[in-house]
Parts: structure tokens; sequence; C-alpha cells
């Protein structure tokens, strides 16, 4: 179905008033103020960053790590 000239205008009349919005909204947000605000911020990243790929891969690096000390510890043993 096509648009009329005039419903066009006003489809991006409104698409541009929301984008305004959005960009006006975006650069006022600085992060948490709050000590509360802070806490709750640095839980997630610490939550989210430890299921990252580097993350991943240093557990899976540990675990081979200590995979082979224990496998050297029982040729060592008397």
């Amino acid at each position: 179905m096509a648009l009329s000239p005039e419903e066009h205008a006003a489809v991006v009349s409104r698409c541009n008033k929301q984008r305004r919005a959005h960009e006006k909204l975006a650069g006022s947000q600085t992060g948490p103020k709050s000590a509360a605000g802070k806490a709750a911020s640095a839980a997630r990243s610490l939550k989210h960053g430890a299921r990252s790929a580097g993350a991943l891969e240093m557990q899976r690096w540990i675990a081979s790590v200590n995979q082979l000390v224990k496998l050297l510890g029982q040729g060592l043993s008397p």
C-alpha cells in the first residue's frame, strides 16, 4: 500500500523526532552515580567478563596446566 505524500511526510517527521529524542537521551547517559549503582554495574561487568572468550580460554589453559602438574606429580611419587 502506497502512502500519500502527506502520510509519507508524517512518517518521516515522526521518525526524525524519535531519532532526535534518542540522540538526546543517549548523550545524557553517563553511567551510575550512586555507590549502589556503581557496585551493581561492577558486578554485571565481572559476571559478563567471566564468560568472555578470553576468560574461558584462560580457564581451559589453567585446567590443562593443572592436569600436567598432576601427571608429573604422579611420576615423582615414591
